[in-house]
């Protein structure tokens, strides 16, 4: 894994490869200045690399996470990280939503 994530991170400081934008998620906060590479390894989960833009330009030295893509892991430390969220475990929308919806209707 560490070899294929130096190696996409060598090719992402040449410019052979751009990192796919990020957005703006209550649960991960404003990702927007960010990007993702997929990690793909064989026998491995999938993990991201998530880099942020400088002056609109991805570089090598703004590596903010790489983690395994589960339950959004590396764009909740992104997030923290950087400073753009205080609680990385609190509930999605669609869970705080449905848990309103149920107290409403008494079934909490």
């Amino acid at each position: 894994m560490l070899r294929e994530v130096f190696r996409l991170l060598k090719l992402l400081d040449g410019g052979a490869i751009s990192p796919t934008p990020l957005r703006d998620f209550g649960k991960t906060g404003d990702l927007t200045d960010c990007g993702k590479i997929v990690v793909i390894v064989d026998g491995e989960p999938e993990h991201r690399i998530v880099v942020r833009s400088v002056e609109g330009r991805f570089e090598v030295s703004e590596v903010v996470a790489v983690e395994d893509r589960t339950e959004d892991l590396p764009y909740l430390l992104a997030g923290v990280r950087l400073g753009r969220i205080t609680d990385p475990v609190r509930r999605s929308d669609a869970q705080r939503k449905l848990f309103r919806v149920r107290r409403m209707l008494g079934r909490d």
